[in-house]
């Protein structure tokens, strides 16, 4: 009995052993194994990031016209006007726009729908139109100002009411007199002061006007222009007694 006792002890030790031997193998195995694995998952990302190029500073080139879009806008400063599906940033809009190509890029096309843009936003634009390929589509007669001396539908000019002052005939005789590089310097400062001293003494004309001041600087004698400016510090220079004039 004690025999047969002992015996059965032994093989249910025997199997309780072999069990957790079973068992701390296999946690091991499992342990070594995760291990392994978390080892190359960590190496695999680390060199990942190394790999991967990281912007410290300046400039990067966006992947896609949405993703400028959405920065602008998260930034508060998304344009209303857009050039094709790229917007503007936001007051950009008078920092000046480079259009380059060749003809038939589509220069005209893009200034076009800006155009266009601009009506149905009710804004305001100033067009430089040299050559006339924007009047034909935009202009609305009675609403729109041409400015060109050339086109009969220009408002008429009045020098005078542009020229407040003596001062406002001075700025505007320097650009229509221009400084010469060479030649004697009286014949430019007698012009535009001579232009001054009668565009003034006509402020004070009803009927004045550009063809009347034309004509009494380049039409009339020297002797009815120099009765004109008397008594203005131009009259001497069309005195016939000064030998140069």
């Amino acid at each position: 009995m004690e025999s047969s006792f002992i015996s059965l002890l032994s093989n249910r030790l025997y199997v309780l052993l072999k069990e957790a031997a079973f068992w701390a193998w296999g946690g091991a195995s499992f342990t070594f194994v995760g291990l392994i694995v978390a080892v190359f998952w960590w190496l695999g990302k680390k060199g990942a990031q190394q790999r991967k190029n990281e912007i410290i500073g300046g400039r990067y080139l966006a992947n896609s016209v949405k993703e400028i879009n959405q920065f602008l806008k998260a930034k508060g400063k998304l344009s209303s006007l857009k050039i094709g599906d790229l917007h503007l940033v936001e007051n950009s809009e008078q920092q000046n726009i480079g259009l380059h190509g060749t003809v038939g890029t589509g220069k005209s096309t893009v200034i076009n729908d800006l155009l266009t843009q601009v009506r149905k936003q009710g804004k305001r634009a100033i067009i430089y139109d040299k050559g006339n390929n924007f009047i034909p589509h935009f202009y609305r007669e009675g609403k729109d100002i041409i400015l060109n001396p050339m086109d009969a539908r220009c408002p008429n000019w009045d020098l005078w009411r542009e020229c407040q002052d003596r001062a406002d005939f001075e700025t505007f005789a320097l650009p229509l007199f221009p400084d010469a590089k060479s030649g004697d310097p009286f014949w430019l400062m007698s012009a535009r002061l001579l232009f001054v001293a009668t565009a003034e003494h006509m402020r004070s004309h009803p009927d004045r006007s550009i063809k009347k001041l034309l004509q009494r600087l380049l039409s009339i004698s020297l002797a009815e222009l120099h009765d004109f400016v008397q008594g203005t510090d131009a009259a001497n220079l069309v005195d016939g007694s000064i030998e140069k004039t």
